[in-house]
């Protein structure tokens, strides 16, 4: 799941984003990168909580077809 949620990332932004400016959505989502993710490059915090953003979206159909 985590690769997919890369893979509907698009272009990172230079900023960072901080743990807690993800929504709670978001945060369970990214659950595994919780212990490490401020120590992850911006683009990829970027990647992840736009890939985050978008699985939260999908209804279960999509979620089982991706």
């Amino acid at each position: 799941m985590l690769l997919l949620l890369w893979s509907f990332a698009g272009p990172g932004q230079a900023a960072g984003v901080a743990w807690e400016d993800l929504s709670r959505d978001q945060q369970q989502v990214l659950l595994p990168f919780a212990d490490t993710w401020s120590t992850l490059p911006p683009e990829t915090q970027e990647k992840l909580r736009v890939g985050a953003s978008r699985w939260t979206r999908m209804d279960p159909a999509q979620k089982r077809a991706a």
